[in-house]
């Protein structure tokens, strides 16, 4: 199964959800206007029948009601608009559902100086990459970063220390892994 972190309006999971077996996409996101409106504008009806997506709608990225150990969680442009307080709780969310051999997609905004602040942010928020690996190694993963093309933000994959040489292996088989 994977997890969708901020699904929002699904432009993401227009692309996930016709390639993946029903019952095995889940998205949270704390406006449920945008899931609406992804739906009825981007998904359908008859996908939406056919896949059977679930989605709750929660601000504190708590995934664990949907009683699934996920097999991959993407947190596109997430983490990027939280400041440390809330990415952490992010990472520690994810790090509780993701199955031991899961992996965690995710990206940030790279930067020199993390503002002071809590909670969310319409601003991006930029994290010098060892801030972020110490949030993700703090919810108790391991992670690395890749290449990966994106106008603004950087990639990172993720996962539980069991599966670090996975973490590893998929790291250097994306485009230009970066060295951490």
């Amino acid at each position: 199964p994977l997890l969708d972190v901020g699904c929002g309006s699904l432009r993401g999971g227009r692309m996930l959800i016709p390639y993946l077996r029903p019952g095995r996409y889940f998205g949270i996101e704390p406006e449920r206007w945008l899931v609406e409106e992804g739906i009825e504008r981007e998904l359908g009806q008859d996908i939406l029948e056919a896949k059977r997506p679930s989605f709750r709608f929660v601000d504190d990225f708590s995934a664990s009601s949907f009683g699934v150990a996920f097999d991959f969680v993407l947190a596109q442009s997430v983490l990027s608009h939280t400041y440390p307080d809330l990415a952490a709780k992010a990472l520690g969310e994810v790090a509780r559902v993701l199955a031991s051999e899961g992996m965690l997609f995710a990206t940030f905004i790279e930067g020199e100086r993390t503002p002071k602040g809590s909670g969310w942010v319409k601003a991006a928020v930029p994290y010098r990459w060892e801030r972020m690996r110490a949030l993700v190694e703090d919810a108790g993963m391991v992670a690395r970063r890749f290449e990966w093309p994106h106008p603004r933000q950087k990639w990172f994959v993720a996962g539980l220390p069991e599966a670090e040489s996975r973490i590893e292996d998929i790291s250097k088989r994306l485009r230009f892994p970066l060295r951490t």
